[in-house]
């Protein structure tokens, strides 16, 4: 796994995902939705969030950003959230590209 890619993605996941649950009572009050533009930017804000921690994570573990792009398709970033975790590391144990070969350390 790389890790520039996997910090930030674990990083946007985690945000989201608390802020996800920080937004749900305010989106729901007295069992009606309200559309307010501070609960539009909350949303807009989850779903960069949480869909560019997902690109983010799937090209740690080796794979290409757009397997990742499903989390930031509405109503999909649970499952966009599943498929990076999910898929198997690629680059186990690698923390980014090998030494070039002729040069001593």
């Amino acid at each position: 796994m790389i890790i520039k890619y996997s910090v930030p993605g674990k990083l946007g996941i985690g945000i989201g995902l608390l802020l996800m649950f920080v937004e749900k009572p305010l989106l729901e009050h007295n069992d009606k939705i309200h559309y307010t533009p501070e609960t539009i930017a909350m949303v807009a804000l989850i779903s960069v969030l949480i869909g560019t921690g997902c690109v983010q994570y799937v090209r740690a573990k080796g794979y290409s950003g757009w397997l990742g792009i499903l989390g930031l398709l509405p109503g999909f970033a649970i499952l966009g959230i599943i498929l990076a975790l999910a898929l198997p590391d690629k680059l186990k144990g690698a923390d980014g590209p090998p030494p070039l070969t002729g040069q001593s350390k």
